[in-house]
This record gives structure tokens, sequence and C-alpha cells, in this order.
């Protein structure tokens, strides 16, 4: 929230890259810097004591490798009748003062999406692809006569033949495309390469899904192990537990000399449950949790766990926030 009210008003912003102390306290890798000016110091001062964000004033400009943040224009994306994850997506942004709006099926077919947007949230429930993390078709649509004229251009679904070539020219022109849940499903049409983890080998001699007498964790907390020094990490602790609600978790395909895609989050271990109930959870041992991955100047991020469920999980929105500002956030050299 102060961030955002900082960009608003053309403050400065930086993440540090590397680990940084102030006031006598270790703040680590990915402390905010803020140049202190007339307009800045009076918004942090207004967030110390309205909001309870911690502020430490130093003499001098730190040194070294930063990402300058800069401002956003965020789509979250929603099907005729409405996606309850949407509705809770948008009610949160909101909440932090991000600037965002509603985009559907049809805006995304027609193109041209980066003189709209820098990054497009797909929540759990906008894909449903048979490649990782899907999880059947989605639910019908209704005719265009069966509705009012004015919400028939709500209407329509994401498709392989007209939406996926639209994301991969907005990717190409610098977005950036955020998944979650089952939205995870576009990111292997967009050319991620992952796979699902949660698989064996059929009798075909082909990967079907577990089933659920060998794996099912329909709502529970796990542990999950962090990337810490990954800016999309930065600002949580090495062991974060999330809301696993049937949720995918991935494989990195093989890829010789492929640097672009990166692991941010991961399940260590054969106990992972934290709370909840959870039947196999040793299948999740090693499976990637949260994913980037760069395509050209544009990147893709996928978020197996419910990051955001139901605006609950206070503790990890920030995977959430931290990859809406990575869109355009700019490496510079503190001097």
């Amino acid at each position: 929230m102060l961030i955002n009210r900082l960009l608003a008003k053309g403050q400065k912003v930086y993440w540090l890259k590397q680990d940084t102390t102030a006031g006598g306290s270790d703040l680590g890798i990915g402390a905010i810097w803020i140049p202190s000016t007339p307009v800045s110091a009076q918004i942090v001062k207004q967030a110390a004591e309205h909001l309870g964000v911690a502020a430490t004033s130093v003499e001098a400009s730190p040194q070294g490798s930063a990402l300058e943040l800069k401002p956003i224009r965020i789509g979250v994306f929603d099907l005729y009748g409405g996606l309850m994850p949407t509705g809770w997506t948008r009610w949160l942004l909101e909440q932090f003062e991000f600037p965002a709006q509603i985009v559907r099926p049809q805006e995304l077919d027609a193109g041209n999406l980066k003189a709209k947007f820098d990054v497009i949230i797909f929540p759990d429930g906008s894909a449903h692809f048979a490649t990782a993390g899907g999880r059947g078709r989605s639910p019908r649509q209704p005719a265009p006569e069966e509705i009012p004229e004015e919400y028939r251009s709500w209407l329509g679904e994401i498709t392989q033949e007209k939406t996926i070539p639209q994301l991969k020219e907005f990717l190409k022109s610098g977005g950036s495309i955020v998944t979650v849940g089952s939205g995870t499903s576009i990111a292997p049409l967009l050319g991620v390469p992952v796979e699902s983890a949660l698989v064996e080998m059929g009798k075909d001699g082909k990967f079907v899904p577990l089933p659920h007498e060998k794996f099912y964790v329909p709502g529970s907390i796990l542990r999950m192990t962090v990337n810490t020094t990954d800016p999309l990490a930065y600002g949580l602790p090495e062991k974060v537990d999330v809301d696993f609600d049937s949720s995918p978790a991935f494989r990195i395909k093989p890829a010789a000399g492929d640097t672009s895609t990166a692991t941010v989050g991961w399940f260590q271990g054969t106990k992972v449950l934290r709370s909840g109930w959870a039947w196999g959870q040793q299948y999740l041992d090693g499976a990637t949790a949260i994913l980037e991955d760069q395509i050209g100047p544009g990147k893709v991020y996928l978020f197996g766990p419910e990051i955001a469920f139901r605006g609950q999980p206070h503790g990890t929105y920030k995977f959430l926030f931290n990859s809406l500002y990575l869109n355009s956030a700019e490496s510079v050299t503190m001097h």
C-alpha cells in the first residue's frame, strides 16, 4: 500500500538486491529504499502512523544493485457469470490500492493488450487445459441470444486458437502473465517448460494424473520452502505455509542450457502437512510450487497454491504483489 501511494505521486521506490542494514538492524535482501523528498517523507510518515509500517532514516544513499519500481497497469481475468477467485483477487488489490480492471475473453482475443495492461492475472478457475495444472473443461457458456445484449461482449473463454496467440504477443511486447491454481494450465501453451509432478506411469506407458486413492489434498495448509533471494520472494521467510486446494504442482522439463525458468517455491520432504488433511503428501516431495519463466522480454509466473485464497492468507500476498511490481521494475546501480 505504501509503495502504491508513493508511485501514484511520482516518487522513487527501489528494492535493494544485497543484504542491507539500517539503524543497527539487518533488513536482508529486498529492503525498500525511498529517497527522501517533501512528498515521500509525508507519505512515509502517514504510513508509519496509520498502517504500522516500520521506517528507518539513513544518512547516505545505499550503494549497489537495485530494482527501481514503476507504476503498473493490471488486468484481472474474468468469465461471464463471474469467477469467485477473480472477485476476491480484485477486492484484495483494491484494499492495497493497486490499479486494476477486469478483462474478459473477447477483449483478450482482440489483441493489442500491451496498450492497456502491463500485467494480466489469471486466477484459479480461469483456464482448464489438459496441461500441467489442468482440471477439465470450463463450464458451459450461454448462447448470446440467451442473455441481454449489453452483456454479450462478456461471453467467451480462453481458447488455444484465438487467446493464446494474443497472450504470446503480449509477452513479446514485454507484458507479464500471472497464473494461479488451474490458471497455470495456460503456461505450457505459452512456452513454459513445465509438466505436472502429480502423475504416475499408466499401463500404456504414458503418464496419467495420480488417482484420489493415492493423492488427495482438497484444502489444507502445507509447508513450502522458498528461495528468498529471488525478487519474487522478497520479504518472505525461507519457510512459508500455503493454502493447497487440489492445487497443481510442477516439474520443470529438462532443457539443456535453458536458465530462463527458475523455481522460487517448492515442497521439501514427505511430511509437509501443517494443518488439515492430506493423503499421499509424499508425492509432493521435490515438486515445484511456484516458478517464473522469462519468455522474450515478458515473464510468466506460476503459483500452484492459492496464495490469495478468499482474501485470507496474508502471509503469501507478497508473492502476488511482487509478481506485479516486477513487470515494470528496472535494474539500476545505486551510487
